[in-house]
């Protein structure tokens, strides 16, 4: 399991054999809340941001972004090469594309790319 603080909870990539999911863990109560499931393998960590739950993908090298309530994707959007361990900071959300040597900046309000900031070789 991978574990990413949001703005509200903290939010848990549950590795299964042959499928991911996205639990929602609230930090006054403890309680657990399955968000967003099953997804595929690929999906490898995920964040919740304004209502949204965003999930990277390291095969298709995208960031989805689920609506936390009914867990229908609401956009998908491509970044760097093999994104990992996306980030809430700054009103926006920030991706480390692992083998790509940048960072994508999304606005998670109009759900865009605002920037790919390169911070080293690939």
């Amino acid at each position: 399991m991978l574990v990413l603080a949001g703005d509200d909870a903290v939010w848990g990539t549950v590795y299964e054999a042959t499928e991911r999911s996205v639990v929602r863990i609230d930090p006054g109560t403890n309680a657990t809340t399955t968000v967003v499931g099953p997804l595929p393998p690929a999906q490898i960590a995920s964040i919740g941001v304004g209502g949204t739950v965003w999930v990277a993908d390291w095969d298709t090298s995208s960031i989805t972004g689920y609506d936390i309530a009914t867990g229908d994707a609401v956009a998908e959007l491509p970044v760097g090469l093999h994104p990992i361990e996306p980030v809430a900071a700054f009103g926006d959300l920030w991706s480390l594309d692992h083998h790509g040597g940048t960072v994508t900046r999304i606005d998670t309000e109009t759900r865009t790319v605002e920037a790919t900031i390169t911070v080293g070789a690939p």
